[in-house]
């Protein structure tokens, strides 16, 4: 009788033996995929294949529990606002329930429905929705907010209060294309400004970044853009504002 208890009692240690192997094996394969899941997810964004993105970080929201699954709904819309899919955005912001998001999240949200008011041409609802800068803590999202205010503010006829913001936004710009982008419009913006308006603004305290922008735009007008005009001024600007973001252009 003894023998035969003493089996059965082996017997349950190696099924509860058997079972917690189970157990600990299971979740490390999980946290495993998720880990593979995310370098995954990481490395279409910085390759810039926002759709595959989106699903990679679609499913992470799926598989990950609070703070992350909040971040990972938010990346999922952030790469669908990459690739300009609003309608699907507002579907898919509709579909989270109230807590999905939190607070950081929320604020990021609002960036991306304020940029896709702009795109519906509602300009005044676009930068009534925008956060505040300073409540902004993600450099990303801060580009997407700044970017869409100065397009706003150039919409209701403030160049230079546009062309400011951009060269706001430069700082936090990583790749060459949305660099040269950024400065593209920089210029387009100052173009949109009167001479007099130019000359009136460089009276006046600017920081350095802006005020090389302007004089840079004032000579550019003087000169005509003719070579023999322009190369001895442009040869005193680089003097004057030596490695100034705009001196790859000029």
């Amino acid at each position: 009788g003894l023998s035969h208890f003493a089996l059965f009692a082996l017997t349950a240690l190696l099924l509860a033996a058997c079972q917690t192997t189970t157990s600990v094996i299971k979740p490390d394969m999980t946290v495993q995929a998720t880990v593979e899941a995310k370098i995954i997810g990481a490395n279409y964004e910085q390759q810039r294949q926002w759709a595959e993105a989106a699903s990679m970080f679609r499913q992470l929201s799926e598989q990950t529990t609070q703070p992350e699954r909040s971040l990972y709904l938010q990346k999922t819309a952030l790469m669908m606002y990459r690739l300009q899919q609003n309608a699907e955005i507002i579907a898919f912001y509709d579909g989270l329930a109230e807590n999905d998001l939190l607070e950081q999240d929320a604020i990021n949200k609002n960036v991306l429905l304020a940029g896709i008011y702009f795109e519906q041409g509602k300009t005044y609802q676009s930068l009534g929705n925008l956060p505040e800068l300073d409540s902004i803590s993600n450099p990303i999202y801060k580009a997407i907010a700044l970017n869409i205010r100065s397009r706003g503010v150039l919409a209701i006829g403030k160049p230079l209060e546009s062309a400011k913001l951009r060269i706001e936004i430069g700082q936090h710009l990583e790749s060459d294309v949305e660099k040269q982008e950024n400065y593209d419009f920089i210029w387009d913006a100052l173009n949109r400004i009167t001479e007099p308006n130019i000359l009136n603004a460089l009276a006046q305290q600017q920081t350095m970044p802006l005020r090389g922008w302007l004089e840079l735009n004032l000579i550019a007008r003087r000169s005509d853009m003719l070579p023999s005009k322009i190369e001895p001024w442009i040869k005193k600007w680089h003097e004057i504002y030596l490695g100034h973001e705009a001196s790859i252009s000029f």
